[in-house]
C-alpha cells in the first residue's frame, strides 16, 4: 500500500467518523468486472469483484449478488469524470476504493466517492 493510499484511505475513514450517517459502506482494494451506462438517461452502473456490498442502504432494487453500484449523473461533468476514471480502473484491472451512501434513482446502492492507487 502506497503513502497515497493510505493518506487517501485515512481522509476517508476521517470522514465516516465525522457523523456521516452509519449505512455508509466503505469498499476497499475491488476490480472493476462490469461497467456500463444507459443510453437515455445519464445513469452508469458498476459491478465489483468480491463479497457482497450495499445491504445497510436498503435499497429496493439491489441487484443479485449486491456487488453493484450506480450513480445518476454520468450527464455532467462530474459524472463524465467518475465514469472515464472508473473506465481506466477498468481497463488497466487497478483496483478501486469507493463510499457507498444512499439509493440511485433506480434503487441500487449509489457511489459518493472513490479512489484509484497504483
Amino acid at each position: 500500500m502506497t503513502l497515497k493510499h493510505l493518506i487517501h484511505t485515512a481522509a476517508l475513514l476521517g470522514t465516516l467518523a465525522l457523523g456521516t450517517a452509519h449505512a455508509d459502506d466503505f469498499v476497499g482494494g475491488r476490480h472493476i468486472t462490469h461497467i456500463g451506462c444507459h443510453h437515455v438517461d445519464g445513469v452508469c452502473f458498476v459491478s465489483l469483484d468480491g463479497a457482497a456490498f450495499g445491504a445497510a442502504e436498503n435499497c429496493a432494487n439491489t441487484p443479485a449478488g449486491g456487488n453493484q453500484f450506480r450513480f445518476d449523473n454520468a450527464d455532467t461533468a462530474n459524472g463524465r469524470r467518475t465514469y472515464a476514471s472508473l473506465l481506466a480502473a477498468f481497463l488497466s484491472q487497478r483496483p478501486i476504493t469507493v463510499l457507498i451512501r444512499g439509493c440511485s434513482a433506480q434503487g441500487v446502492p449509489s457511489l459518493v466517492y472513490y479512489d484509484m492507487a497504483q
